[in-house]
Protein backbone atom coordinates (compact mmCIF):
# COMPACT_ATOMS: atom_id res chain seq x y z
CA UNK A 1 0.00 0.00 0.00
CA UNK A 2 1.75 3.31 -1.28
CA UNK A 3 1.59 6.24 1.43
CA UNK A 4 2.23 10.07 0.50
CA UNK A 5 3.46 12.47 3.28
CA UNK A 6 1.49 15.65 2.27
CA UNK A 7 3.84 18.91 2.87
CA UNK A 8 0.49 21.25 3.87
CA UNK A 9 -3.04 20.20 4.45
CA UNK A 10 -3.69 22.00 0.87
CA UNK A 11 -2.21 19.03 -0.94
CA UNK A 12 -4.04 16.11 0.40
CA UNK A 13 -5.40 14.35 -2.95
CA UNK A 14 -8.95 12.70 -1.80
CA UNK A 15 -8.85 8.42 -1.66
CA UNK A 16 -5.09 8.82 -1.12
CA UNK A 17 -3.63 7.20 1.66
CA UNK A 18 -1.80 10.00 3.46
CA UNK A 19 0.47 11.62 5.86
CA UNK A 20 -0.08 15.04 7.36
CA UNK A 21 0.59 17.68 10.24
CA UNK A 22 -1.27 20.68 11.49
CA UNK A 23 -2.79 22.47 14.73
CA UNK A 24 -5.84 21.30 15.94
CA UNK A 25 -8.28 24.42 15.49
CA UNK A 26 -11.72 23.38 17.17
CA UNK A 27 -13.64 20.45 18.15
CA UNK A 28 -17.07 19.69 18.46
CA UNK A 29 -19.36 16.61 18.51
CA UNK A 30 -21.51 15.82 15.43
CA UNK A 31 -24.59 13.79 14.34
CA UNK A 32 -23.81 11.07 12.07
CA UNK A 33 -26.64 8.46 11.10
CA UNK A 34 -27.95 7.29 14.98
CA UNK A 35 -24.91 8.00 16.39
CA UNK A 36 -21.95 10.86 16.58
CA UNK A 37 -18.38 11.41 15.57
CA UNK A 38 -15.86 13.65 17.46
CA UNK A 39 -14.97 16.32 14.67
CA UNK A 40 -11.21 17.85 15.45
CA UNK A 41 -10.31 20.72 12.57
CA UNK A 42 -6.73 20.27 11.39
CA UNK A 43 -4.78 22.95 9.56
CA UNK A 44 -2.17 24.72 8.57
CA UNK A 45 -1.70 28.17 6.36
CA UNK A 46 -2.42 26.05 3.25
CA UNK A 47 -5.92 24.54 4.49
CA UNK A 48 -8.26 22.59 6.69
CA UNK A 49 -8.77 18.68 7.58
CA UNK A 50 -11.51 17.66 9.42
CA UNK A 51 -10.81 14.45 11.85
CA UNK A 52 -13.61 12.33 12.47
CA UNK A 53 -13.99 9.79 14.62
CA UNK A 54 -17.03 7.82 15.16
CA UNK A 55 -18.61 7.15 17.97
CA UNK A 56 -16.39 9.24 20.60
CA UNK A 57 -17.35 12.49 21.80
CA UNK A 58 -13.68 13.24 23.39
CA UNK A 59 -10.24 12.16 22.60
CA UNK A 60 -7.62 13.11 25.27
CA UNK A 61 -5.05 15.61 24.04
CA UNK A 62 -7.17 16.52 20.54
CA UNK A 63 -8.19 20.67 21.95
CA UNK A 64 -7.66 23.90 20.37
CA UNK A 65 -4.42 24.30 19.82
CA UNK A 66 -2.31 21.15 20.02
CA UNK A 67 -0.02 19.86 17.55
CA UNK A 68 -0.90 17.05 15.97
CA UNK A 69 0.14 14.43 13.00
CA UNK A 70 -2.78 12.02 11.21
CA UNK A 71 -2.38 9.03 8.81
CA UNK A 72 -5.22 7.81 6.98
CA UNK A 73 -7.54 7.92 3.75
CA UNK A 74 -8.51 11.47 2.49
CA UNK A 75 -12.71 12.04 1.50
CA UNK A 76 -15.16 14.29 1.60
CA UNK A 77 -18.30 15.15 3.64
CA UNK A 78 -21.15 17.95 2.65
CA UNK A 79 -18.10 19.70 0.39
CA UNK A 80 -15.12 19.47 3.28
CA UNK A 81 -12.04 17.19 2.51
CA UNK A 82 -12.18 15.39 6.13
CA UNK A 83 -10.61 11.86 7.45
CA UNK A 84 -12.21 8.82 9.21
CA UNK A 85 -10.55 7.50 12.32
CA UNK A 86 -7.16 7.99 11.36
CA UNK A 87 -4.53 7.29 13.05
CA UNK A 88 -2.93 10.14 15.10
CA UNK A 89 0.31 11.47 17.27
CA UNK A 90 0.03 14.86 19.32
CA UNK A 91 3.53 16.19 18.64
CA UNK A 92 5.16 18.43 21.42
CA UNK A 93 7.54 21.00 20.90
CA UNK A 94 6.98 22.15 17.22
CA UNK A 95 7.28 24.69 15.33
CA UNK A 96 3.76 26.64 14.88
CA UNK A 97 1.97 26.75 11.21
CA UNK A 98 3.97 28.52 8.45
CA UNK A 99 7.15 28.48 10.55
CA UNK A 100 8.40 25.65 8.48
CA UNK A 101 7.40 22.91 6.06
CA UNK A 102 6.50 19.79 7.44
CA UNK A 103 9.07 17.50 6.46
CA UNK A 104 8.16 13.58 5.18
CA UNK A 105 8.90 11.30 8.32
CA UNK A 106 9.11 7.65 8.56
CA UNK A 107 5.55 5.96 9.00
CA UNK A 108 6.56 4.57 12.34
CA UNK A 109 6.70 8.11 13.79
CA UNK A 110 2.82 8.27 12.74
CA UNK A 111 -0.06 6.93 14.60
CA UNK A 112 -0.49 5.85 18.34
CA UNK A 113 1.50 2.42 17.62
CA UNK A 114 3.56 2.77 14.73
CA UNK A 115 3.98 0.25 11.78
CA UNK A 116 4.56 1.07 7.77
CA UNK A 117 0.96 1.08 7.08
CA UNK A 118 -2.71 1.89 8.21
CA UNK A 119 -3.86 -1.07 10.41
CA UNK A 120 -5.35 -3.78 8.33
CA UNK A 121 -9.55 -3.98 8.51
CA UNK A 122 -11.00 -6.81 6.59
CA UNK A 123 -15.09 -7.69 6.79
CA UNK A 124 -16.79 -10.43 5.93
CA UNK A 125 -19.57 -10.12 5.34
CA UNK A 126 -23.29 -12.18 5.36
CA UNK A 127 -26.76 -11.85 4.00
CA UNK A 128 -28.13 -14.15 6.98
CA UNK A 129 -26.71 -16.49 10.61
CA UNK A 130 -24.87 -20.10 9.29
CA UNK A 131 -23.37 -18.72 6.22
CA UNK A 132 -19.90 -19.20 7.33
CA UNK A 133 -18.55 -16.11 7.59
CA UNK A 134 -17.09 -16.90 10.57
CA UNK A 135 -15.02 -20.26 9.34
CA UNK A 136 -14.21 -18.34 6.20
CA UNK A 137 -12.89 -15.79 8.80
CA UNK A 138 -10.91 -18.38 11.33
CA UNK A 139 -9.66 -20.17 7.34
CA UNK A 140 -7.93 -16.72 6.81
CA UNK A 141 -6.70 -16.44 10.06
CA UNK A 142 -4.77 -20.01 9.49
CA UNK A 143 -3.26 -18.86 6.20
CA UNK A 144 -2.17 -15.65 7.51
CA UNK A 145 -0.82 -17.37 10.30
CA UNK A 146 1.24 -19.72 7.98
CA UNK A 147 2.46 -16.66 6.29
CA UNK A 148 4.43 -15.77 9.28
CA UNK A 149 1.39 -13.17 10.07
CA UNK A 150 0.83 -12.42 13.90
CA UNK A 151 -2.77 -13.55 14.20
CA UNK A 152 -4.57 -14.11 17.85
CA UNK A 153 -8.59 -14.58 18.44
CA UNK A 154 -9.91 -11.63 20.16
CA UNK A 155 -13.78 -13.28 19.94
CA UNK A 156 -15.08 -15.38 17.95
CA UNK A 157 -18.45 -17.67 18.96
CA UNK A 158 -18.45 -21.06 17.57
CA UNK A 159 -22.06 -21.51 18.95
CA UNK A 160 -21.02 -25.17 19.22
CA UNK A 161 -20.76 -25.59 15.77
CA UNK A 162 -18.05 -28.58 15.05
CA UNK A 163 -16.54 -27.18 11.88
CA UNK A 164 -16.46 -24.05 13.43
CA UNK A 165 -14.07 -25.31 17.02
CA UNK A 166 -11.86 -27.36 14.43
CA UNK A 167 -10.81 -24.21 12.44
CA UNK A 168 -9.89 -22.42 15.76
CA UNK A 169 -7.32 -25.01 16.50
CA UNK A 170 -3.62 -23.88 16.15
CA UNK A 171 -4.61 -20.23 16.54
CA UNK A 172 -4.11 -18.45 19.71
CA UNK A 173 -7.13 -17.03 21.88
CA UNK A 174 -6.92 -14.02 24.02
CA UNK A 175 -8.34 -15.06 27.20
CA UNK A 176 -12.06 -13.64 27.52
CA UNK A 177 -13.32 -11.17 30.19
CA UNK A 178 -15.23 -12.05 32.63
CA UNK A 179 -18.20 -9.64 33.89
CA UNK A 180 -20.69 -10.03 36.41
CA UNK A 181 -24.32 -7.83 35.51
CA UNK A 182 -27.88 -8.16 37.11
CA UNK A 183 -26.68 -11.28 39.10
CA UNK A 184 -25.62 -13.04 36.25
CA UNK A 185 -21.53 -13.50 34.32
CA UNK A 186 -20.76 -12.68 31.38
CA UNK A 187 -17.60 -13.36 28.79
CA UNK A 188 -16.47 -9.94 26.66
CA UNK A 189 -13.69 -9.18 24.38
CA UNK A 190 -11.19 -7.69 26.71
CA UNK A 191 -10.05 -4.85 24.75
CA UNK A 192 -6.63 -3.82 27.47
CA UNK A 193 -5.32 -8.01 26.86
CA UNK A 194 -5.58 -7.16 23.35
CA UNK A 195 -3.50 -4.10 22.73
CA UNK A 196 -0.97 -5.75 25.61
CA UNK A 197 -0.34 -8.17 23.36
CA UNK A 198 -0.42 -6.13 20.62
CA UNK A 199 -0.31 -8.71 17.69
CA UNK A 200 -0.57 -7.85 13.94
CA UNK A 201 -4.36 -9.01 13.69
CA UNK A 202 -6.94 -9.95 15.49
CA UNK A 203 -9.69 -11.88 14.86
CA UNK A 204 -13.12 -9.84 16.12
CA UNK A 205 -16.76 -11.75 14.99
CA UNK A 206 -20.07 -10.42 15.46
CA UNK A 207 -19.25 -6.40 15.25
CA UNK A 208 -22.78 -5.58 15.61
CA UNK A 209 -22.55 -6.80 19.73
CA UNK A 210 -23.42 -4.77 22.57
CA UNK A 211 -21.42 -5.15 24.63
CA UNK A 212 -22.15 -5.91 28.99
CA UNK A 213 -22.21 -2.85 30.43
CA UNK A 214 -19.15 -2.70 33.07
CA UNK A 215 -16.98 -4.47 30.43
CA UNK A 216 -15.22 -1.55 28.99
CA UNK A 217 -15.34 1.81 28.02
CA UNK A 218 -17.57 1.33 24.94
CA UNK A 219 -21.25 -0.06 24.26
CA UNK A 220 -20.40 -1.17 20.85
CA UNK A 221 -17.96 -4.15 20.03
CA UNK A 222 -17.42 -2.06 16.54
CA UNK A 223 -16.24 1.09 18.78
CA UNK A 224 -13.79 -1.46 20.31
CA UNK A 225 -12.93 -2.36 16.93
CA UNK A 226 -12.03 1.48 16.01
CA UNK A 227 -9.90 1.78 19.07
CA UNK A 228 -8.02 -1.72 18.02
CA UNK A 229 -7.28 0.05 14.72
CA UNK A 230 -6.58 3.12 16.29
CA UNK A 231 -3.82 1.34 17.80
CA UNK A 232 -2.09 0.10 14.71
CA UNK A 233 -3.89 -3.29 15.24
CA UNK A 234 -5.33 -4.88 12.22
CA UNK A 235 -8.53 -6.46 12.55
CA UNK A 236 -10.80 -9.29 10.70
CA UNK A 237 -14.35 -9.19 11.35
CA UNK A 238 -17.86 -10.31 10.72
CA UNK A 239 -21.30 -9.06 10.58
CA UNK A 240 -24.82 -9.66 8.63
CA UNK A 241 -26.47 -7.20 6.53
CA UNK A 242 -29.29 -6.90 8.32
CA UNK A 243 -26.98 -5.06 11.05
CA UNK A 244 -26.39 -2.58 8.70
CA UNK A 245 -27.76 0.38 9.35
CA UNK A 246 -29.15 2.02 5.79
CA UNK A 247 -30.47 -1.88 5.59
CA UNK A 248 -31.78 -2.50 8.82
CA UNK A 249 -35.11 -1.56 7.74
CA UNK A 250 -35.71 -2.94 5.18
CA UNK A 251 -34.48 -6.41 6.34
CA UNK A 252 -37.11 -5.71 9.11
CA UNK A 253 -39.46 -5.19 6.09
CA UNK A 254 -38.11 -8.73 4.75
CA UNK A 255 -38.29 -10.91 7.97
CA UNK A 256 -40.44 -9.24 10.13
CA UNK A 257 -38.13 -9.25 12.94
CA UNK A 258 -36.93 -6.25 14.72
CA UNK A 259 -33.22 -5.31 14.40
CA UNK A 260 -31.96 -3.63 17.80
CA UNK A 261 -28.28 -4.01 16.65
CA UNK A 262 -27.16 -1.56 13.98
CA UNK A 263 -23.37 -0.62 12.74
CA UNK A 264 -22.81 2.87 10.97
CA UNK A 265 -22.52 2.25 7.70
CA UNK A 266 -19.27 4.19 7.58
CA UNK A 267 -17.62 2.02 9.91
CA UNK A 268 -17.44 -0.70 6.92
CA UNK A 269 -16.54 1.99 4.60
CA UNK A 270 -13.33 2.50 6.43
CA UNK A 271 -12.96 -1.09 5.65
CA UNK A 272 -9.86 -2.26 3.32
CA UNK A 273 -11.72 -4.62 2.22
CA UNK A 274 -15.51 -6.38 2.28
CA UNK A 275 -15.66 -10.17 1.76
CA UNK A 276 -19.46 -11.59 0.87
CA UNK A 277 -19.43 -14.74 2.05
CA UNK A 278 -22.33 -16.70 -0.29
CA UNK A 279 -24.61 -19.32 0.34
CA UNK A 280 -27.75 -20.07 -1.71
CA UNK A 281 -31.18 -19.87 0.34
CA UNK A 282 -31.12 -23.91 -0.93
CA UNK A 283 -27.56 -24.60 0.54
CA UNK A 284 -28.94 -22.44 4.14
CA UNK A 285 -31.78 -24.21 4.58
CA UNK A 286 -30.34 -27.56 4.09
CA UNK A 287 -27.61 -26.64 6.90
CA UNK A 288 -30.31 -25.66 9.19
CA UNK A 289 -32.66 -28.93 8.29
CA UNK A 290 -29.46 -31.00 8.89
CA UNK A 291 -29.24 -29.14 12.70
CA UNK A 292 -25.75 -28.05 11.66
CA UNK A 293 -26.77 -24.46 12.41
CA UNK A 294 -28.77 -25.05 15.45
CA UNK A 295 -30.82 -27.14 17.56
CA UNK A 296 -34.08 -29.22 16.02
CA UNK A 297 -36.54 -26.82 17.62
CA UNK A 298 -34.46 -23.73 17.01
CA UNK A 299 -34.23 -25.12 13.18
CA UNK A 300 -37.85 -25.63 13.03
CA UNK A 301 -38.98 -22.23 13.70
CA UNK A 302 -36.63 -20.51 11.85
CA UNK A 303 -37.25 -22.52 8.19
CA UNK A 304 -40.99 -20.89 8.82
CA UNK A 305 -39.68 -17.69 9.32
CA UNK A 306 -36.34 -15.83 8.93
CA UNK A 307 -35.08 -18.35 6.96
CA UNK A 308 -38.19 -19.01 4.65
CA UNK A 309 -36.19 -19.30 0.95
CA UNK A 310 -37.86 -16.10 -0.21
CA UNK A 311 -36.50 -14.05 2.91
CA UNK A 312 -33.06 -15.40 2.19
CA UNK A 313 -33.17 -14.72 -1.63
CA UNK A 314 -34.39 -10.92 -0.74
CA UNK A 315 -31.71 -10.80 2.02
CA UNK A 316 -28.73 -12.04 -0.19
CA UNK A 317 -29.70 -9.36 -2.71
CA UNK A 318 -29.43 -6.45 -0.33
CA UNK A 319 -26.14 -7.71 0.58
CA UNK A 320 -24.91 -7.99 -3.24
CA UNK A 321 -26.36 -4.86 -3.64
CA UNK A 322 -24.60 -3.10 -0.56
CA UNK A 323 -20.77 -5.02 -1.76
CA UNK A 324 -20.88 -3.86 -5.06
CA UNK A 325 -22.26 0.19 -4.51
Amino acid sequence: MNKLVARGIGDVAVSTLVTVRGTIRATRVLPVGRGVAFDATLADDTGTLELLFLGRTAIAGIEPGARCAVDGRATTRDGAVVMWNPRYELIAGEPADGDSPAEPRQAADVGESGGSDRALFHVYLGAAPGVGKTYAMLADASRRRQDGLDVVVGFVEPYGRADTIAAMDGLEVVARKRVEYRGARFDEMDVAAIVARRPSVVLVDELAHTNVPGSGRNEKRWQDVLDLLACGIGVVTTINVQHLESLADAVEQITGARVRERVPDLVLRRADEIEFVDSTPGELRERMSAGRLYSPDRSAQGLNNYFRADRLAALRQLALQFVGR
